[in-house]
């Protein structure tokens, strides 16, 4: 049996679309209705990528994944010391990823500067009602305990592609450094007890961090880093793949915030 990688079939998605259309057709009769129609499925993914697996066992997939596991290689960046690799660097903004890790995920981090000021992009991190807006996949944020000056309680749910029931989460954000031209917030998932919203799975393992500096008077340096278990049984694979967009994502869109806001 042929193993496909998660970043193999990504490249493929991308380069070669038509290719993995027979898996679509493969798949059709691997979906047990009555398993999909359950609520919170975490699983039917995998039965479907399974079934269509074995439909491309062809001497011409399998040459074309060699030439896209090449092409894979001479994108991989030399490792720095701390372990961060660069694997995407677009529209100003480089994404690094971090695998030296022992429970199979992958931390990711991105970086850019952007045209906001330093106070612009620190003070839409900090707006927790307003990150609705922005934050990819939130729809729902707010705070639930004020602790102190530099630490509080978030909650949040966040929408998740169909079948995968969305995921909610107590956030504990700590403001480490917060002067006038360094702006520093981590946030780590907190078991407080929270009822939240009935039926979702609530994320229990997560950490990141978002960092702001000043780079100049019209200009600031952001980055945004996290790491994290999205609970259920949801595939390692799965998560370190669909997660790996999400820093050039949410960077993105928190200058596109920024300057919604700025317009009004």
């Amino acid at each position: 049996m042929l193993d496909l990688t998660c970043e193999a079939v990504e490249y493929l998605a991308r380069y070669y679309p038509g290719l993995l259309t027979s898996c679509s057709a493969a798949a059709n009769d691997a979906q047990n209705p009555d398993l999909l129609s359950q609520p919170g499925c975490e699983f039917a993914p995998v039965i479907i990528w399974s079934k269509a697996q074995s439909v491309i066992q062809t001497a011409a997939v399998r040459r074309l994944l060699i030439y896209a596991a090449i092409a894979l290689l001479a994108r991989v960046a030399v490792a720095d010391d701390d372990g961060w690799t660069l694997v995407r660097s677009n529209d100003g903004i480089d994404t690094f990823v971090n695998e030296q890790r022992d429970d199979g995920f992958r931390e990711f981090r991105g970086v850019t500067t952007m045209a906001a000021t330093f106070e612009e992009a620190r003070d839409v991190i900090k707006d927790i009602p307003g990150n609705v807006h922005w934050l990819p996949s939130c729809r729902r944020a707010e705070l639930v305990r004020y602790i102190s000056e530099t630490e509080l309680l978030v909650y949040m749910v966040s929408r998740a592609p169909w079948p995968i029931t969305d995921r909610d989460c107590v956030w504990k954000r700590i403001y480490a450094v917060d002067t006038d031209d360094h702006f520093l917030m981590k946030f780590i998932a907190d078991h407080a007890e929270f009822e939240g919203e009935e039926g979702l799975v609530r994320i229990l393992k997560g950490r990141g961090v978002w960092e702001v500096k000043r780079f100049d008077a019209t200009t600031s340096t952001v980055s945004f880093q996290y790491i994290g278990d999205g609970g259920g049984n949801v595939p390692r694979g799965f998560v370190n793949t669909s997660t790996r967009s999400i820093p050039e994502m949410t960077l993105r869109a928190l200058h596109q915030r920024i300057l919604a806001l700025r317009a009004n």
